[in-house]
């Protein structure tokens, strides 16, 4: 099973948690929005990999509950 995507925008808000953390929230979606493709280029093989992963344990746990004389007739 191979998997892959591609996210063509991005746009990252940051919610505020304190008016003392303002100034820091706006220079990290600053960040982030400038750099979001660039960030998301380094995390997607991490993402691809739990995605994968994710997915054949999702067919196992289908798979495993289908009787096998329900898919192979004698």
């Amino acid at each position: 099973m191979t998997v892959d995507f591609t996210i063509d925008d991005v746009k990252l808000i940051q919610g505020s948690t304190s008016s003392k953390q303002d100034i820091l929230q706006q220079v990290v979606n600053k960040f982030l929005n400038t750099n979001a493709k660039v960030i998301l280029e380094e995390i997607k093989p991490a993402i691809l990999r739990q995605m994968l992963t994710f997915g054949e344990d999702f067919m196992n746990n289908i798979l495993k509950r289908i009787p096998v004389d329900a898919v192979i007739q004698n």
